[in-house]
């Protein structure tokens, strides 16, 4: 792994709900506004500008698209795509160490919400990752209690825990993308008045 490359840690719930979006089942309006972020992190993952990282837990987290029926072949392709491929997440396998390192934050008096919030915390600290991108804390006002204990935790640690727009490396994806778009559009506008000259003279 390039050590020199941003390494960021996301999460299941961002796979998820991004595939969820992609099948047209995702509902809620606060998620959707995060998808042209999540987007743009996975193209630059998939680039190779960036390293993102997640859990092998993650591949048995992901395994529906929201819909009422059978799950979609194209969201079995997408999750797959995504999580398998190794273009796009680079997995890695829940190891000793990691198990070891997670129940060590239950008996530093850091009770996360569940065990396998433990892992992804644990996974993100031993891959060295800057931020961990995630959804978790979108209901943060109502779990007040227990995200305030994730983000000391991930802050002893160097760690930011954000949501796929608060991401340094999606705003700098995001930015970078909306740069391209506008330079084309001047440079389409650019030949067409050429091409309006062209015609009168």
């Amino acid at each position: 792994m390039n050590k020199s490359l941003p390494r960021c840690y996301i999460d299941s719930n961002v796979v998820l709900h991004y595939v969820q979006n992609i099948s047209g089942n995702l509902r809620d309006d606060g998620y959707i506004e995060e998808m042209d972020y999540v987007q743009k992190i996975l193209a630059a993952a998939k680039d190779g500008s960036i390293y993102l990282i997640s859990s092998a837990i993650t591949k048995i987290e992901c395994l529906h698209d929201g819909s009422e029926g059978a799950v979609s072949q194209e969201a079995i392709r997408l999750f797959k795509s995504i999580l398998d491929s190794g273009r796009v997440v680079r997995t890695i396998s829940v190891s000793n160490v990691i198990i070891e390192n997670a129940r060590q934050m239950y008996w530093d008096k850091f009770p996360m919400p569940s065990n396998i919030d433990k892992i992804h915390i644990a996974s993100a600290i031993f891959t060295e990752c800057s931020e961990i991108i995630t959804f978790d804390n979108y209901n943060r006002a109502k779990k007040k209690n227990d995200f305030a204990c994730i983000e000391e935790l991930c802050k002893q640690y160097g760690l930011s825990i954000v949501y796929p727009s608060e991401s340094a490396i999606a705003k700098m994806e995001y930015v970078d993308w909306v740069k391209a778009q506008r330079a084309k559009a001047q440079k389409d506008a650019s030949k067409g008045r050429q091409e309006q000259m062209r015609l009168l003279t």
